[in-house]
């Protein structure tokens, strides 16, 4: 792989060209690199190719988070990898309707992300017919988004 493949690599995602960026990730099989996976899941994702997302996370649940993403990095780090990957997988989850998989990659989200995990939960209590759990969840998630939105509305 060429440095102007990794360049190529990083241009692409940047600019949505999800096809192209995975074609060179692909090419990369053997030395994938956190960031190359996540790459790899933006791209799956974007395509709405869930049974990849969803095969691509299985396979690092049982190799790479039983021993910690990239524990080089750092902590902070390893969970943030940790907690994009388990909402990729969340998405995938959805989309396939496998909602025991779907409770727990979102279980697997930490609360820096509450407003996704609300989100998530919110659907999984609606799969429940816990309609009075989705609506506190529904209602968090307004609590967290809503002062995103004003400052947004006063900007434009």
């Amino acid at each position: 792989m060429t440095q102007n493949n990794i360049l190529k690599e990083g241009w692409y995602l940047k600019l949505h060209e999800w096809n192209k960026a995975l074609s060179i990730l692909e090419e990369k099989k053997d030395n994938l690199n956190t960031e190359d996976i996540l790459g790899k899941l933006e791209c799956y994702s974007s395509l709405s190719d869930w049974e990849k997302v969803s095969d691509t996370v299985e396979v690092l649940w049982e190799e790479e988070l039983k021993n910690g993403i990239e524990e080089s990095k750092g902590e902070n780090s390893s969970d943030f990898n940790k907690n994009k990957i388990a909402e990729y997988a969340s998405y995938a989850s959805w989309n396939l309707k496998n909602w025991e998989k779907f409770q727990e990659y979102t279980n697997l989200i930490d609360d820096s992300n509450a407003y996704q995990k609300n989100f998530f939960q919110s659907v999984i209590n609606i799969q429940h017919n816990e309609f009075k759990d989705a609506a506190k969840c529904i209602d968090k998630c307004r609590q967290l988004i809503d002062p995103k939105i004003k400052s947004l509305a006063l900007e434009s």
